[in-house]
């Protein structure tokens, strides 16, 4: 997603603070300005300092559904939409408008 103009927060794991605001994301101070290019090797990057989560993103869904019933994770008071992989050849593009756009009326969310 980088590649589209993303920027990152970290590589393998963030900090996460619950806020007013929402969930907050940063970069351990342990990990490097850095992210694993695979098949290429560990490429310099620069790190945003924080970001308020917007959804989660379920790498290990294998759903195949058209329409998947959209689930939700509360991490204090806050409820995060859980967006499968699924079919990941449309993931990057999908997630990036969701970023822009969010769900439609719709889905209920």
């Amino acid at each position: 997603m980088m590649a589209y103009g993303a920027e990152l927060v970290a590589d393998d794991r963030c900090d996460l603070s619950v806020t007013e605001l929402g969930v907050i994301a940063r970069k351990p101070d342990t990990l490097p300005a850095a992210i694993e290019a695979r098949g290429v090797g560990i490429l310099a990057s620069p790190c945003c300092e924080s970001t308020v989560l917007m959804a989660i993103v379920d790498l290990d869904s294998n759903t195949v559904e058209r329409l998947p019933a959209l689930r939700h994770v509360s991490i204090g008071p806050h409820r995060l939409p859980v967006i499968p992989s699924g079919d990941k050849t449309h993931l990057v593009a999908a997630l990036l408008h969701f970023l822009k756009h969010g769900f439609h009326g719709s889905m209920g969310a």
